[in-house]
């Protein structure tokens, strides 16, 4: 495969054709972006029929955390000129550290391309226009504080609609705590709109843990929330449905299900942390910690159209991992 690195303003810095990935092989390469490098596109030389998925793994020096980046177009197999949705951005106080995002918009055509960066929280809905040359790269510190200018805690989600040209986004949600240099945090996916979950549809997402609560701090437990968010425009109502299992005596599990109807207004973003205790209620503390667990997303009424998230939060360290399934 032929490999080009670029900086922010779209020339090449170095390029390499000395990568070969074998029949269902992975090929880790460590550290091979050269200082200043923004983006890379990786073009598939083979005359064969093998096809491969890059992503990059960048961590934070201070804390140890990684993240990945990727093509979500490649990832999930939507076109890089649809319009797309980040289910969740924003800057806000958390439980384990104040929350922020960071975003990357790349332009990955030869010609000067153009889009609207939207930003919605509630009543909020803020418009920026996002013009770049050829392979440029606009990489967004705190991105609703920078290019949005909110100032005081806010969540939403993002949407944006190229005018011309194709794109690469992607971002990602991180705490930092006090007094500690190092961030923690979980990359989040970029969804064509298209993909959006509508009546009837249903979407499960497994194996999540969610300690009990008081568990923050206490190693090797997660808490997990979720979000949802409006991106039609229309009202619409999703049921979330946990399916788990419980210590029901010394040698017994027993199986459990619950489930939780959530109205949404057009464009609303809802998010609900502890995922467990807001759908079970006065029962969650007789299940103990959870483990294992499957949460179904369905949209069971209205014209609506949404996107999901959980974001399971490690107790211990205050990392998270983001799913969109």
């Amino acid at each position: 495969m032929h490999t080009e690195f670029l900086s922010a303003d779209g020339s090449t810095l170095s390029t390499r054709d000395d990568l070969n990935v074998g029949p269902f092989t992975l090929l880790q390469i460590g550290s091979p972006a050269p200082s200043g490098a923004v983006s890379a596109i990786m073009t598939n030389t083979s005359t064969g029929a093998g096809r491969f998925l890059a992503y990059a793994t960048p961590v934070d020096e201070k804390s140890s955390d990684t993240w990945s980046v990727v093509d979500w177009s490649r990832q999930f197999g939507y076109s890089p000129g649809e319009v797309v949705v980040v289910p969740v951005a924003g800057r806000t106080q958390g439980i384990s550290g104040f929350f922020r995002t960071d975003a990357a918009i790349m332009n990955t055509g030869a010609t000067t391309a153009s889009g609207t960066l939207r930003y919605v929280s509630g009543a909020t809905v803020l418009d920026r226009q996002i013009t770049l040359g050829a392979r440029q790269t606009t990489a967004i510190a705190d991105l609703t504080g920078t290019l949005f200018g909110i100032t005081t805690p806010t969540v939403g989600y993002l949407v944006f609609t190229p005018v011309n040209g194709t794109f690469a986004i992607t971002s990602r949600t991180y705490a930092t705590l006090p007094n500690e240099p190092g961030t923690f945090g979980s990359a989040t996916p970029t969804l064509a709109l298209a993909a959006a979950l509508k009546n009837g549809s249903l979407r499960a997402i497994g194996s999540l843990e969610d300690a009990l609560p008081g568990s923050v701090k206490r190693p090797a437990t997660f808490r997990t929330n979720f979000g949802l968010s409006e991106v039609s425009g229309q009202s619409v109502t999703v049921r979330v449905t946990l399916r788990f299992t419980y210590p029901a005596g010394a040698k017994v599990q027993g199986i459990g299900t619950a489930f939780k109807d959530y109205n949404l207004s057009p464009n609303q973003y809802l998010q609900v942390n502890g995922m467990a205790g807001d759908i079970l209620g006065a029962n969650r503390t007789t299940v103990g910690d959870l483990r294992g667990f499957e949460a179904d997303f369905q949209v069971i009424s209205g014209n609506g159209a949404v996107t999901i998230f959980t974001s399971s939060v490690d107790n211990g360290t205050a990392d998270s991992i983001l799913r969109t399934e």
